[in-house]
Order: C-alpha cells, then sequence, then structure tokens
C-alpha cells in the first residue's frame, strides 16, 4: 500500500518557537514519501520490488533510505553471518556489500536498480543518477531473494544539511552548537513499516509457522494493507482453522483450508489486499503447503467409500489400495464401523487399507499394511499396522453431473443397437440386448438394463447418469475386445441416492451392479450406495458413499 508518511521535525534547542522559527526556518519542514513493496516469485526466489515516491509538498529531497531485511544470513568460511540492512544511504555513493547487503547470490541474489524507465544490472552495485529523490520524482530498486516476506521496517532520511555555510556562521555566532543545528535534521528519519526477505532456519514447525500467518493478519489490518476488518477475520479463521487440524493430525483439512486462502487472496488482491498483505499471505501460505505432508492420491485406490464400505464374506480384492476417506457416524453398513471386511475376504499384498475404524472377521487376511484409528481384528494382517490415521484420506475427485435430454433409449429383448454420444431421458436394455457405445460422453436420467445384456464401447466414453443405476444378472459392461480401452477410459458418474430419501437402509439402491456382472469400467456415485452383487468379477475404480462388496465379488485396480 502507498502510505502517506509525515514527520513534523521537533526543535530541543532552549529558545522560544517564535525565536527558532525566525532563526532556523526549516523547523516546521516535513519530509512526506509514498514507499511501495510488491513482491513476486522466479523460478527459485522472489523478486522484491520498492518505489520511493517524494512527494511536490515535500520541502526537500529524500537522500537516503535503510530497509531492515534481518535473517538474512550467508556462510562465509565455515561462519554464518546475519546481515541486518540494506542501507541506500546516499545515492551517488556505493551500498555497503560487507556489512550491509552481500552481492551473494545464495543470499539476497543480484540487485538491480532502476531509474524511470531505465534498468540497470550492476556488480558493483553502483546506483546510478539522480544522486538523490526530489520532491515530485521516483525512483524504484529491486532484488531478488530466497527469503520469505515478512514485516519489517524502513527508514527514509531527508537532506542533512539545508543551510548555507553562512547562515550555519550566523548561528554560530549567535551561540548555537553543529550539534544544536543540526540534531534536528540527523532525527528527521521517517519510520515506518513495509515487506523485507525473512530466510527461515532452525526446524520447522507448522504450528508455529501458523501462528506467525495469524500474526501477519492482525499487523497487515492494523497497517491498513488489508482494507476491511471482514477480510482480516477470514484469514484469521482459515489459520486457526488449519492450525486445529494441524494439531489433530488432520493435514489433509489443513491443506484444503490452506488451498481456499491461494484461492481468496488472488481474488481479494483486487479489492481488499494491498500488495503488501498479498505477499505475506500468499507466499507464505504456499511455503507452508510446501512443507506438509503430500496428500494422498484417489487414484491408487480400487475401492473407495466417503461413509463407509463392507467387503462381504468370500470378496477377493486382487489389486488396489482400499479407503474409508473420513470418520463417519451411524449407521454404517456393518458392525458399527467404518470398514468391515467379511469372514473370508482377502486383500492383495502391496495395497494398504485404511478407515477409521477397521473390522477384521474371522478367517479375513489383509495382506498389506493396515492404517486406522481403531482396529478390532479376529482376522490376519500379514503387512505393517500404523495408527493414528489422518483424515480424510483425499480429495475427492470432480463428479462430472448430467444433463438429460428427452430422447429415450429402449432396446427390446434379444434386441441392439449403436449409440452416438448425446443426451437422453432414460435407458432401458431388455434380456440379452446389446448396445455399442461408440466413444463420447452421454448424458441420461435413468439407467436400467435387464439380464444378460451387453454394454460395449469402442472408445473412452463418459456415462453421466442424473438418477440411479440397475444391471441385471450375468450381464456385460466394459471395451469392445478389438480395442485396448482400460477401465479408466470408461466412466460412469451415477448421481442418484438411495430410495426417496437417501438413507443407507432405503432402496433401491443409488447405483446397482447386478449379480454375477462382468465390468471392466469406473463407476463414482457419491450420493449414496454402490452396490457390486455376488459373484461379480469388476475391474476399475469404485468411489460411492457407501460401497458394498457382495459374497465372493472379485475385484481389480
Amino acid at each position: 500500500m502507498r502510505k502517506k508518511l509525515i514527520t513534523a521535525f521537533t526543535c530541543l534547542l532552549a529558545l522560544s518557537t517564535n525565536t527558532v522559527a525566525q532563526q532556523m526556518p526549516w523547523y516546521k519542514s516535513f519530509l512526506n514519501i509514498q514507499f511501495t513493496a510488491v513482491v513476486s516469485n522466479t523460478d527459485s526466489n522472489f523478486k522484491y520490488r520498492y518505489s520511493i515516491h517524494n512527494e511536490n509538498d515535500s520541502p526537500q529531497p529524500v537522500e537516503g533510505i535503510t530497509i531492515e531485511v534481518g535473517d538474512v544470513l550467508r556462510e562465509n568460511g565455515g561462519t554464518i553471518e546475519n546481515f541486518t540492512n540494506l542501507s541506500l544511504s546516499n545515492w551517488e555513493g556505493w551500498l555497503d556489500k560487507t556489512t550491509a547487503m552481500p552481492n551473494d547470490p545464495t543470499v539476497l541474489g543480484r540487485v538491480i536498480w532502476m531509474v524511470g524507465d531505465t534498468t540497470t544490472s550492476v556488480d558493483d552495485l553502483y546506483l546510478p543518477a539522480p544522486s538523490s529523490i526530489s520532491p515530485g520524482q521516483t525512483i524504484e530498486f529491486q532484488f531478488e531473494s530466497g527469503g520469505l516476506p515478512s514485516i519489517k521496517r524502513f527508514w527514509a532520511e531527508g537532506w542533512k544539511k539545508p543551510i548555507s555555510e553562512e547562515a550555519l556562521d550566523s548561528l554560530h555566532t549567535i551561540g548555537f552548537t553543529d550539534s544544536d543545528i543540526f540534531k534536528p535534521w540527523y532525527e528527521i528519519d521517517v519510520q515506518s513499516t513495509t515487506i523485507a526477505p525473512l530466510v527461515p532456519i532452525g526446524t520447522f514447525n507448522s504450528t508455529s509457522f501458523l501462528d506467525t500467518l495469524l500474526s501477519y493478519t492482525t499487523q497487515s489490518r492494523s497497517l491498513e494493507w488489508i482494507t476491511t476488518q471482514a477480510t482480516a477475520d477470514k484469514y484469521t479463521s482459515y489459520f486457526t482453522s488449519a492450525k486445529s487440524n494441524i494439531q489433530q493430525n488432520n493435514i489433509n483439512a489443513a491443506r484444503a483450508t490452506l488451498q481456499q486462502v491461494l484461492s481468496d487472496v488472488n481474488v481479494d488482491s483486487s479489492s481488499t489486499l494491498t500488495s503488501e498483505a498479498y505477499a505475506l499471505l500468499r507466499f507464505n501460505t504456499e511455503y507452508l503447503l510446501s512443507q506438509l505432508p503430500a496428500q494422498a492420491e484417489v487414484s491408487t485406490y480400487s475401492l473407495f467409500a466417503t461413509h463407509s464400505l463392507y467387503l462381504e464374506q468370500n470378496s477377493q480384492v486382487q489389486s488396489g489400495d482400499i479407503g474409508v476417506n473420513e470418520a463417519g457416524s451411524a449407521p454404517f453398513q456393518d458392525s458399527d464401523v467404518e470398514l468391515s471386511v467379511g469372514i473370508g475376504v482377502t486383500t492383495a499384498a502391496g495395497y494398504d487399507v485404511k478407515a477409521n475404524r477397521i473390522n477384521l472377521k474371522s478367517g479375513a487376511t489383509v495382506n498389506g499394511s493396515v492404517h486406522y484409528n481403531t482396529l478390532t481384528s479376529n482376522g490376519t494382517v500379514t503387512g505393517t499396522q500404523h495408527t493414528p490415521l489422518s483424515l480424510p484420506l483425499a480429495t475427492l475427485p470432480e463428479f462430472k453431473s448430467a444433463t438429460p435430454g428427452t430422447q429415450n433409449i429402449q432396446v427390446p429383448q434379444n434386441g441392439s443397437m449403436s449409440l452416438e454420444p448425446g443426451s437422453y431421458n432414460t435407458f432401458d436394455v431388455n434380456k440379452n440386448g446389446v448396445v455399442t457405445f461408440t466413444g463420447g460422453v452421454y448424458h441420461f436420467n435413468s439407467w436400467n438394463s435387464g439380464d444378460d445384456v451387453q454394454i460395449i464401447f469402442q472408445a473412452p466414453s463418459e456415462v453421466r447418469i442424473a438418477g440411479k443405476f440397475d444391471s441385471g444378472q450375468g450381464s456385460y459392461i466394459g471395451p469392445q475386445d478389438t480395442t485396448t480401452i482400460t477401465a479408466d477410459q470408461i466412466m460412469f458418474y451415477v448421481g442418484g441416492m438411495n430410495g426417496s430419501n437417501g438413507n443407507l437402509g432405503a432402496t433401491p439402491k443409488a447405483c446397482k451392479i447386478g449379480i454375477s456382472n462382468t465390468v471392466w469400467a469406473s463407476f463414482y456415485a457419491p450420493n449414496g450406495t454402490l452396490w457390486i452383487r455376488q459373484n461379480s468379477e469388476a475391474r476399475g475404480q469404485f468411489i460411492g458413499k457407501d460401497v458394498d462388496v457382495g459374497i465372493g465379488v472379485r475385484i481389480r485396480r
């Protein structure tokens, strides 16, 4: 933000105000500047750009600027040195590379001074003309640093010798000392606040770092870098929530909140965040996210539920992870837990099983790792066990909603048809019917297919269903055998819920894959139960609010 800074000069001389005003006409002078900081990111550093404007009503030029860049470190012959200030005293002079800011790319990198439209990069850090910033003039400079934006101080210093030698001699004659005369001018620094680099040192602590972000939010509001209290309260709420989630080891929830911060600062930067507040909140939040554990991918799961998952007796998961995303509340599908692994169930080695509460029934064998907060086991775990478990497990993929049309698709018993992509109403195929999808995006209101139906895909396809999905016994859903299409390239999005009220026990279920089906496709039913009925063989990814894998079903990713 461009802050207007006015400093009046107080005279400490043992004379009356009138006498001082008569003898020292600069007594009521002031320095009036605007100081703006903008930060952008480069491939490996941050670029700090400052603009200093001396207002027209300033009675004197700006002769020096000092920016606090504390905690900038450099290793010099095995010794860590700390450089406190970046001092730009006297524009026609030299930047002190030894004691102020070294020309060291591992610290602040290259320094670029800009005067007007001219950009000059100089190894010796010499500042070209003008020799000072006269009233009405602006000077800009920038440098790159690996340090994160932080709140620091800066000082602006006016011209130190405002009187002629003749006037100086006259003041000496009437009893003024040099200290008396020049004291006001040596104390005319405008001191205020800007942003400058801070290199994080020591062991990273995410909750402490969030305390820093909370402090930056509060200070930014006080400095009017955040221009409304409502905006400050919003970011305070975000950082408080993220801190609480991290303290509860709920890293994914914290990450989601911090991602929301990044989304909001881009919007608010055009209205209620100045360039300083934007840099503080954005770049420090990005750094925090980079330090948190990576978020898990849903793509590794063959079975993934948001509320509960039940592997019924003797079912097999031959590849792919198994997980329930969150800690839920009853009713669950079985055993009052998010994940129930039934009698005789087996899961594949090398794949994880993850849920808040897991119940392994007699004869169940988990050949991979188990991650949980509560485990009840009458079965066998041959892999490693891990607790506690941070939830949610992952961010859900995008659900693609249907936009149905008005045309009904109806295939009679033993009939067949080829179907182009488009928007349709109902899909009804009777026993032994064959429908060939040519590939693309298909929209339906509902889907119902009878026994021994074949649904064949010639090319990658999305089938978006606004309501429920139901396939009959002995059906095939998958690619034409002459293609190389994978299960991930045939995607069913089923938007319906259980029954008419969405309750877990309501019927019909949102998505029902029939008895002894062969499925080579992926299904996503976020609003109800995805039920893969007994003795089916399914290859793909199966995501639902509740997922029920029937007796003897075999699942592969």
